[in-house]
């Protein structure tokens, strides 16, 4: 049996060689979060997470996920607190092609708090002194985004927060 190679024979070869090549390399990247990356995951699943305000009240929240995620590394937690629009915060841990990031979202907080971009601060919460504040401040007049101020610590989570009406609400936990 004679092979005879015709250009549309040597065609079809040369372009069945290169998607086999190229079916071959992937250029997608996974990242995977180190441990002490994982350290700013401070929350639970299922963990409730109670916050007195400064005249006397509770709110309660609920952790009801907590992914460690593939591709991205992406952990998302969602703070369920009650039923009113846009009560929900989130804890994402994210790295990716850019590095590693934190954001924080809190219920009526109009902007992400990303505490790998800054600083840590010593203050005393709840009795406790911790060295590793976070937080952010905004001056938002938007009524269902009345949160002015969030504080997290990378060992206890979001540990304070401060209403456009002047209430303070503390982590009792």
């Amino acid at each position: 049996m004679k092979l005879v190679l015709t250009s549309r024979n040597n065609l079809f070869i040369i372009t069945a060689i290169i998607v086999f090549a190229l079916s071959g390399c992937s250029s997608e990247t996974t990242y995977i979060l180190t441990e002490d990356e994982l350290t700013w995951m401070a929350y639970e699943n299922n963990q409730v997470v109670k916050f007195q305000s400064s005249t006397g009240l509770t709110r309660t929240y609920t952790v009801y996920g907590r992914w460690r995620g593939d591709g991205n590394a992406a952990v998302t937690i969602l703070l369920d607190g009650d039923t009113l629009a846009n009560n929900q915060g989130t804890l994402d841990l994210v790295k990716d092609g850019s590095g590693f990031n934190v954001t924080v979202g809190w219920p009526h907080y109009p902007v992400k708090l990303t505490p790998t971009a800054m600083l840590p601060v010593t203050d005393t919460i709840s009795g406790i002194i911790l060295n590793d504040i976070y937080f952010s401040s905004t001056l938002s007049s938007d009524s269902i985004k009345n949160v002015r101020k969030v504080y997290y610590s990378k060992s206890l989570g979001v540990v304070q927060f401060v209403e456009s009406n002047g209430v303070t609400w503390t982590v009792k936990n």
